[in-house]
């Protein structure tokens, strides 16, 4: 455990520094592994405790792209680690579009009242089935060996 020293700002670091290393505490292993210690939970069961419990990242991603919010602000306003939120918008984009420009102003859900997000959504659409079609394309070659070689990989 770490300890502030005066300020309210300090105390607040070191609360979240704290909230971390008791939740994602695992230390690197010998070939990198990382092992559990004991008293202590899977990141994807605590998430899951979270979503239990009625938290929901989409209640901090907000709609238009004039209001997007960066990862980081992401993981202060949530108290989560940067990986935890990557993970929890990555599920969250299984129920909405959520959307990321590579621009540095971070995630936001496209507001369909708004020209400029419908075209983005657009966009986002013909990139990503795009990038499906290049998978496929590159899977192709994989699958036919595998086949000859009578290895079923499903």
């Amino acid at each position: 455990m770490f300890y502030a020293q005066h300020t309210d700002i300090s105390v607040f670091f070191v609360e979240k520094l704290n909230h971390m290393l008791i939740h994602f505490p695992w230390p690197l292993c010998a070939g990198g592994e990382r092992r559990k210690m004991e008293g202590q939970i899977d990141m994807m069961e605590y998430l899951t405790s979270l979503e239990k419990k009625g938290f929901d990242i989409l209640d901090y991603i907000p709609t238009g792209q004039e209001n997007a919010v960066t990862r980081r602000e992401l993981s202060l306003r949530t108290g989560l680690n940067d990986r935890a939120v990557r993970v929890l918008i990555h599920k969250a984009r299984g129920k909405i579009p959520i959307l990321n420009l590579q621009d540095g102003n971070g995630y936001f859900i496209p507001d369909m009242n708004v020209t400029d997000d419908q075209l983005l959504l657009k966009k986002f659409v013909q990139q990503e089935e795009s990038r499906l079609k290049s998978i496929g394309w590159a899977l192709k070659p994989a699958r036919q060996t595998l086949r000859n070689c009578g290895i079923d990989w499903r």
